[in-house]
């Protein structure tokens, strides 16, 4: 994420507190919670949002604006602008293949959607799929359509564990509304790799959906904010968007 989104943003002239509760188990069953979750974001086939980006890291804090556009199950388009509506970036993501394009160096960089190049493209380990639901809203990762090793009861959240070889992940799910409020990636020696915040929920129509994501890679000390001021998930209401360069560019494929 460093690497393209820092190169992106160059040019810019530019939580709460934790319950103390005891805890329970199983008062909700996997399968309620799994339909849930599932209900309220595989019926969003199409989405689109604008606002505010900011980058974080020990040696970087830059803000800019984005146009965010989404076509489940296939792809995502995003624009990211500066001062006085400059686009200084965008990106084009598909299952099958991906174009990121700087405008500040001219650059495009092209690849097969694979979660090695998507890490090393966006340096953070999230495959399509997850990257497609950190966006629009939150869910399941793929291996984690199971029943869960453990759940947790909070009196304002259900908190779900799940083991894999590379370690574990949790997910705390409201327990009002049942969306997911907050994802970790934690690593075999028990460390937060990545941590995903979804904040700020808004109604449209029979959905909820955080007009806050937060992105942290806790190793690099690197976050991702997304602040939308505008959401929409009719496909009424979503402009056309066409991902367009110029032709006398530096292409780098991987």
């Amino acid at each position: 994420m460093k690497q393209f989104l820092i190169a992106l943003l160059i040019s810019f002239t530019v939580v709460g507190c934790a319950s103390t509760a005891s805890l329970h188990r199983n008062t909700f069953s996997y399968n309620f919670l799994r339909e849930s979750v599932r209900q309220n974001y595989e019926t969003i086939s199409s989405l689109y949002g604008e606002g505010k980006v900011t980058i974080e890291s020990p040696s970087f804090a830059q803000t800019g604006s984005f146009k965010l556009y989404v076509s489940k199950p296939d792809s995502l388009f995003l624009i990211l602008q500066g001062p006085f509506g400059i686009k200084v970036g965008s990106a084009l993501i598909s299952r099958r293949d991906f174009y990121i394009y700087n405008s500040i160096q001219n650059k495009l960089f092209s690849g097969a959607t694979t979660q090695e190049n998507l890490n090393r493209a966006l340096n953070i380990p999230l495959t399509f799929d997850d990257l497609l639901s950190a966006v629009t809203g939150g869910n399941f990762f793929a291996e984690d359509y199971r029943q869960p090793d453990s759940i947790i009861t909070e009196p304002e959240n259900i908190i779900l564990h799940y083991k894999s070889a590379s370690g574990k992940r949790k997910y705390w799910i409201d327990s009002q509304s049942f969306n997911i409020t907050k994802i970790q990636i934690i690593d075999n020696d028990g460390r937060v790799v990545v941590e995903q915040l979804f904040k700020n929920f808004q109604t449209l129509g029979k959905h909820r959906l955080p007009t806050l994501l937060q992105i942290y890679h806790i190793p690099n000390k690197q976050r991702l904010s997304l602040s939308f001021g505008t959401l929409k998930i009719e496909k009424a209401e979503i402009p056309e968007i066409q991902f367009t360069y110029p032709q006398n560019i530096e292409h780098i494929h991987w």
